[in-house]
C-alpha cells in the first residue's frame, strides 16, 4: 500500500536534507579562511534559504519528538540574512552556528530513516483493510463526538418526552391524567395537550379548569357578554341533581338520572359563571365541569344524547373532551348567543 501523504513528506524531507547541507557549505565559504563572497553566491544562498522555508512544513509535521530543535532550523535560517553580513561574525559565533546547525541536522537525519521505515512497513499492509480500519476509526471518532454533542441531548429529550406523553399512552402502559400527578412533568404534560388540541386540532384533553376558564371568562371576543365568577355558588352535592332533575335527562324509571348524577359529581373541579348583557336585563349561566378522563364525559354526552329531546329550551349541554358545560337562561336567543360567543370559542 501507498499512503500520498506519507509519500511527500519523504519526498520533501530527503530534498531538505541536501538543502541543508547546502546551506551550511555556502555559510563556511563567507565564515572560514579564505572567505568568499559574491553576487553569484549570495543569490544561490538566497534560493537555498528560500527552499528551506518551503519544505520547513513537512519536516515539522513528520516530526514525532524535538519539535522546538525542528522549529530552531527557520530561527538559524533567518539569523543568516546575506553571507556578506555572516563573513564578519567572529570565530565562536561561527562555532555555535555550526553546533546549532548539526543538531537540527541530526534530528533531520533520523526523521527522513523514520520515514522510509514507515514506507517499508506500510508497503506490506493491504489497501483495503488499512482503509476499512481507518474508516472504522473515523466512524467511532464521529459518533463519539455525536453522543457528547448537544444535539444527541436535545433528541434524547424529545424522545424522551414524546415517549412519555404520547407513547405511553399509546401503549396502555398508563395514562396521561396520571403524569399530572408527577410534578416535573406537569409542564410537559400541559404544553404538549395545548399544542396538540389549540395548534394542531386534536381531541385532546384539557390539563386543568383554568385552561377552561380563560376562555370562557377572559377571551377578548368581540361583543362578547360580560362574565362574572360566582363566587357564592352553591356547593356541587345539591346543585347537580336539582339542575339534572329539572333539565329531565332521564328515562322512566330515573335510573339514567342517577348514573348521569354519579359522572358529574365525580368532577375534580367545578365553577359556575353569570353572563350580563350590557344595556338588557338578560343574564345566562355556565357551570362548568372538569371531569378528569374524557371517558367520563363521553359516557355523560351518551346518555344525555338518549334524552335530549326532553331538554327544555332554557338548556344547553356542550361537550369539550374532559369538560361538560350546562348553560341555563330563560332567554333561548340569549342562550345561542352566549354559547356561540363563549363556549364555542373553546377547541375542538
Amino acid at each position: 500500500m501507498i499512503d500520498p501523504n506519507l509519500e511527500r513528506r519523504f519526498a520533501e524531507c530527503t530534498e531538505l536534507v541536501d538543502a541543508w547541507k547546502l546551506f551550511i557549505e555556502l555559510v563556511n565559504r563567507a565564515v572560514k579562511p579564505p572567505k568568499t563572497t559574491n553576487p553569484q553566491l549570495e543569490q544561490q544562498f538566497l534560493n537555498t534559504k528560500a527552499r528551506i522555508a518551503i519544505l520547513h512544513d513537512s519536516f515539522v509535521e513528520s516530526l514525532k519528538h524535538d519539535k522546538q530543535i525542528g522549529a530552531n532550523m527557520l530561527d538559524i535560517v533567518n539569523r543568516a540574512i546575506t553571507l556578506r553580513l555572516l563573513s564578519k561574525i567572529g570565530e565562536p559565533e561561527a562555532k555555535k552556528f555550526e553546533q546549532e546547525w548539526h543538531e537540527v541536522f541530526m534530528l533531520l537525519n533520523g526523521t527522513v530513516s523514520d520515514l522510509n521505515e514507515e514506507r517499508a512497513k506500510i508497503a506490506t499492509v493491504n489497501e483495503f483493510a488499512h482503509n476499512m480500519g481507518k474508516a472504522k476509526t473515523a466512524g467511532l471518532l464521529h459518533a463519539k463526538a455525536f453522543l457528547t454533542s448537544i444535539w444527541f441531548k436535545i433528541i434524547v429529550f424529545v424522545v424522551v418526552a414524546i415517549f412519555v406523553v404520547w407513547g405511553g399512552p399509546a401503549m396502555g402502559l398508563y395514562q396521561w391524567d396520571s403524569l399530572r400527578r408527577v410534578s416535573w412533568m406537569r409542564p410537559i404534560v400541559k404544553t404538549y395537550l395545548d399544542v396538540g388540541r389549540n395548534s394542531f386540532g386534536f381531541n385532546f384533553a384539557y390539563y386543568d379548569m383554568e385552561s377552561v376558564m380563560k376562555i370562557m371568562r377572559d377571551a377578548a371576543v368581540p361583543g362578547t357578554q360580560g362574565a362574572e365568577v360566582r363566587t357564592d355558588k352553591s356547593p356541587m352535592d345539591p346543585t347537580i341533581p336539582n339542575m339534572l332533575s329539572q333539565m329531565r335527562l332521564y328515562g322512566p324509571d330515573q335510573r339514567e338520572l342517577q348514573t348521569e348524577q354519579d359522572l358529574l359529581m365525580g368532577a375534580k373541579n367545578y365553577e359556575y359563571i353569570r353572563y350580563n348583557s350590557d344595556g338588557s336585563a338578560n343574564q345566562a349561566f355556565a357551570a362548568i365541569l372538569y371531569l378528569d378522563k374524557p371517558k367520563n364525559a363521553d359516557a355523560f354526552m351518551a346518555l344525555y344524547r338518549q334524552y335530549s329531546s326532553q331538554l327544555p329550551d332554557t338548556y344547553q349541554v356542550v361537550q369539550k373532551v374532559n369538560v361538560i358545560i350546562i348553560l341555563y337562561s330563560s332567554n333561548k336567543q340569549y342562550l345561542d348567543d352566549v354559547k356561540q360567543k363563549r363556549v364555542d370559542q373553546l377547541k375542538p
